[in-house]
């Protein structure tokens, strides 16, 4: 995903170049005071815009008043805690959207799980989810035709994963922080031998495996070191596989 600097450098560049035509990209790469190709590689999203090229486009004097502050808001805007990447202006969904297609996937978890049918009343007493919001997820799941509804009105999984909407994908993916922080702090509090997992399948591109590689690693290792600092000691087994699907499949 396009880190939202590279937006704003492209800008200023053209701003500049708007008010004097000979100016060029090698010109713009001397003013930031970095090598021209690793600022072309940046701009063709061929390379990542990491902190030290951050810290050194933010230590450039040649940049106006106007263009840092637009600079140090992107960077503001695409922190991250694990990931130091986030694009704001990538998300189609609100918090409350978000949150609610969250519940879906822990209530398709639950019953992918357990194979056994659970009827709306208990399912949401287990989700913690009031009527509405219960009746929402699993229209949506239904829709989905991710589960079923038996004869006897009770729900049950219908299959083996949820396939989703590249926007809803990319909104779940830059929220997997803050789900893996509640969902952590909720298995301290409910953790009684219970498993908690999942399916969700993305089509990604080999760049964007190589990143979600990156974000699993980093968030695992948050969860294992809260872990092991924390009072009460319980053991976790947490298993992420990121692999290839053909297309066919």
């Amino acid at each position: 995903m396009k880190h939202q600097i590279v937006g704003v450098l492209t800008s200023i560049f053209n701003k500049r170049k708007q008010r004097n035509p000979k100016y060029s990209l090698r010109s713009f790469a001397r003013d930031l005071e970095i090598s021209p190709g690793r600022l072309s590689r940046i701009l063709n999203e061929k390379d990542e815009p990491g902190p030290k090229f951050i810290d050194a486009i933010l230590k450039t004097k040649t940049l106006g008043p106007a263009e840092r502050e637009e600079i140090q808001k992107s960077v503001q805007n695409s922190r991250n805690p694990f990931t130091h990447i986030r694009d704001n202006e990538e998300l189609s969904l609100d918090k409350d959207e978000i949150q609610i297609i969250w519940s879906c996937m822990a209530i398709f978890s639950l019953l992918n799980a357990h194979r056994k049918g659970f009827s709306e009343h208990v399912i949401g007493e287990r989700m913690g989810l009031n009527k509405t919001e219960t009746k929402e997820c699993l229209a949506f799941l239904l829709k989905n035709k991710a589960i079923k509804q038996t004869a006897n009105g009770d729900y049950v999984s219908a299959t083996d994963k949820v396939m989703l909407p590249r926007k809803q994908m990319v909104d779940l993916y830059y929220s997997h922080v803050d789900f893996l922080k509640n969902t952590f702090a909720r298995s301290q509090e409910i953790a009684r031998g219970e498993t908690l997992y999942g399916n969700m399948t993305a089509a990604l591109t080999e760049e964007s495996v190589k990143k979600v590689k990156k974000i699993l690693i980093a968030a695992l290792t948050k969860i294992t070191k809260e872990a092991s600092t924390a009072g009460e000691k319980r053991v976790f087994h947490i298993l992420a596989e990121v692999f290839p699907v053909d297309k066919g499949q």
